[in-house]
């Protein structure tokens, strides 16, 4: 029976210190890339507001250059802008919001692989825009997003 002591403590001395140095491997889970995918990716879409009825919703749009609409629970969600990343999406909230309108930043899942290509390279001239340029890049994402995501996914 001595003889199983040793043997013992030490084998679970070496799983504890095993079992340690993983768990310190992995604190910083957000960094963590998973295996298996769900086939969405994660899209920070700006968001102006909600409305009751498309009239109400239209009627209050009429401001802006371009934008889109979801329906969810009989109520209108309209979208100015969106970005691959989270400080894009700041910035393009912070163009609108200092133009006086109230917008936040959702994130949302996208599956279409072509639509998140293309909105990777528009990122790419968002990130070096200034406010003069914001609107109109907006303007192309969106008319991709609706040829790219919603026409498709209307056939």
């Amino acid at each position: 029976m001595k003889k199983y002591i040793i043997p013992v403590i030490l084998s679970i001395g070496i799983g504890l210190y095993l079992g340690m140095t993983l768990l310190r491997g992995y604190k910083n889970a957000e960094e963590l890339t998973p295996v298996f995918s769900n086939g969405l990716t994660d899209i920070y879409f700006v968001n102006e507001g909600e409305y009751d009825s498309l009239e109400q919703m239209q009627e209050a749009m009429t401001k802006f250059p371009y934008y889109i609409h979801t329906t969810k629970n009989g109520k209108y969600y309209t979208y100015l802008g969106m970005s691959t990343t989270y400080e894009n999406a700041n910035k393009i909230k912070g163009y609108y919001d200092n133009l006086g309108y109230s917008t936040n930043v959702e994130k949302i899942g996208v599956s279409n692989t072509d639509f998140i290509d293309v909105l990777e390279e528009y990122d790419k001239l968002l990130s070096a825009s200034n406010d003069s340029t914001i609107s109109s890049i907006c303007s192309q994402i969106l008319a991709e997003y609706e040829e790219l995501v919603i026409n498709e996914s209307s056939n």
